[in-house]
This record gives C-alpha cells, sequence and structure tokens, in this order.
C-alpha cells in the first residue's frame, strides 16, 4: 500500500479529511524515522495536540456535568486524557499500521509510550 493509500484509509477510519495532509504524516512520524529521512517528527505536534485535547475534553466535561466542582472535573479529565486512556484509543484505531518509524522499533513492535504520542 503506497503513503497516500495508508493516510487515505487512517482518515476513513477517523472519518475525518485532512486539509494539509502533510501534518498527517508528521503526526505518524516517530522520531527514529524523522532522523533517518531528514523529516519533522511528531513532537512538535504532540506538544500542541496535547493542550487541544485537554482544551477540547475540558470544555465538553463543563458542558456535560454543571454541577461538579473543579475537583471532580479535574479526577475526570486526568483519567480521559490519561497516556493509558490514548493507548488503548490508539489501539482500536490501529493507529501502529499507520506510524512511520524506524525498522529497530517496528520489529520490537510500537511501544505503548510512543502509541500515547
Amino acid at each position: 500500500m503506497s503513503g497516500s493509500e495508508n493516510l487515505a484509509n487512517l482518515e476513513t477510519v477517523l472519518g475525518h479529511r485532512f486539509r494539509r495532509s502533510e501534518l498527517l504524516e508528521q503526526a505518524l512520524t516517530h522520531t527514529s524515522a524523522a532522523s533517518v529521512e531528514g523529516q519533522p517528527s511528531l513532537e512538535r505536534l504532540e506538544f500542541l495536540g496535547d493542550r487541544v485535547l485537554a482544551l477540547a475534553i475540558a470544555s465538553d466535561l463543563l458542558r456535560r456535568f454543571p454541577g461538579e466542582d473543579e475537583g471532580a472535573l479535574a479526577r475526570r479529565l486526568s483519567s480521559l486524557v490519561s497516556g493509558e486512556s490514548l493507548v488503548c484509543i490508539a489501539r482500536e484505531l490501529e493507529i501502529a499500521h499507520h506510524l512511520r518509524t524506524e525498522i529497530g522499533v517496528r520489529d520490537g513492535g510500537i511501544p505503548a509510550s510512543v502509541l500515547e504520542d
């Protein structure tokens, strides 16, 4: 499967078409592959994405639980954006099949920490 077919398949799974496919490619490029290929890695987008995800989830929690105090909301937020939750979602979406990694990393399987990113 070509790289563009792989991205198109992921867009289908996600139910979203990306306007800037180069950002999707970057988001799927692990540091190990970026250093070999001279491409930007996912790290900068991960930094931004972590904050966007937390903001989106926090906003939704405020709307869905208007009577809860900030402590209860914080616990809900922590659970929803935890590494464990993100790994589960990445596995459900089979993100590992779309990641660009250096051969050694892929041979040993994609570590949970990479899926979390």
